[in-house]
């Protein structure tokens, strides 16, 4: 388990560039996913998250307040990452994000 932590922990200072720059890409893939995600269940229904733990809270809190809950947790949860040094783990978590956004332009792009 330590050899897992030892690469997703960065050995940088918190304040890297590096680390600076992931944040920052953390936040605006969270950022244009709610944005997104909140066109995309308006336009199509809930039935378009694909996520069951978003199309959930969205189900049971409304649109606006379910994803702006769900996206200041997510954000909070990679400040902490950021904090504590897991820059890598952002990284990844970044690109699945950025994956969510693609998916979301495909689907407004051709539908």
């Amino acid at each position: 388990m330590g050899h897992i932590r030892g690469w997703l922990v960065r050995t940088e200072e918190k304040s890297s560039l590096f680390g600076k720059i992931i944040i920052g890409a953390f936040v605006l893939a969270n950022v244009l996913d709610g944005v997104l995600t909140y066109f995309g269940v308006m336009r199509w229904g809930l039935e378009a998250e694909a996520n069951p733990i978003i199309a959930g809270v969205i189900s049971l809190m409304g649109v606006v307040v379910g994803l702006t809950v769900v996206k200041l947790v997510a954000v909070e949860l990679g400040t902490l990452f950021y904090w504590n040094g897991f820059h890598n783990l952002l990284v990844i978590l970044t690109i699945y994000f950025m994956f969510a956004v693609g998916s979301w332009t495909y689907l407004f792009l051709t539908l």
